[in-house]
């Protein structure tokens, strides 16, 4: 199998990047090769990449208190796919190191490493650039510390933890985000508008 990783640091929030590369409508930019992209649920999804020929995965993705994996397989010709973010944030500050990685198994593979490579140092780079002007207000920290830290907590919970946040709600078990609705929204929408929350009125539910 073919692995191959870039590092780098960003100054943001460890939740506000996790939920960004969560979310796949920012793949439409991030990720290069990529042709088309197809929702089926809140976790599944299809995409297409052009690399030497066309490969068409279905994905899986995953978010966790500190990485997130996008996991795909495509049946014909037999491939499989797997990309990582993972964050280590620094104790004093928002500044976290950053570790991307990309697996591939399958046609081509031993052509596979100079692309992959230019794969994650490109979506490196996307990443970077989104947060190089952009700051954040003291309340809206506090609210993404809030939902990090709840993710965490929800690792050793033997349930699901549910943090409302106003009208929003989203829902941890397994140190993973199971739901999230935010104004008639749903998944990527409603954790966009839920981590824009300034000044919310806070509950924590444990089932």
């Amino acid at each position: 199998m073919l692995e191959r990783e870039v590092k780098g640091s960003i100054e943001e929030d460890e939740m506000k990047i996790l939920s960004d590369v969560y979310d796949i409508n920012n793949l439409r930019e991030w990720w290069m090769f990529l042709r088309k992209i197809e929702k089926i649920d809140e976790e599944n999804y299809r995409a297409e990449f052009k690399v030497f020929m066309t490969f068409k995965f279905h994905m899986k993705r995953t978010l966790g208190s500190h990485e997130v994996i996008h996991e795909g397989t495509m049946s014909f010709p037999r491939a499989y796919f797997r990309f990582i973010v993972e964050t280590i944030p620094y104790k004093k500050d928002k500044k976290v190191d950053v570790i991307i990685r990309g697996q591939y198994k399958g046609p081509l593979e031993r052509l596979a490493t100079l692309p992959m490579d230019i794969f994650l140092k490109n979506f490196f780079q996307r990443l970077t650039e989104r947060y190089k002007t952009k700051t954040e207000e003291g309340e809206k920290q506090n609210i993404l510390s809030l939902i990090n830290e709840q993710l965490e907590a929800s690792r050793e919970y033997n349930g699901r933890i549910i943090l409302h946040l106003d009208e929003c709600t989203i829902v941890f078990k397994g140190g993973k985000v199971e739901e999230v609705s935010c104004n008639g929204l749903k998944g990527d929408d409603a954790l966009k508008e839920l981590t824009k929350k300034e000044n919310a009125k806070i509950k924590v539910e444990y089932k």
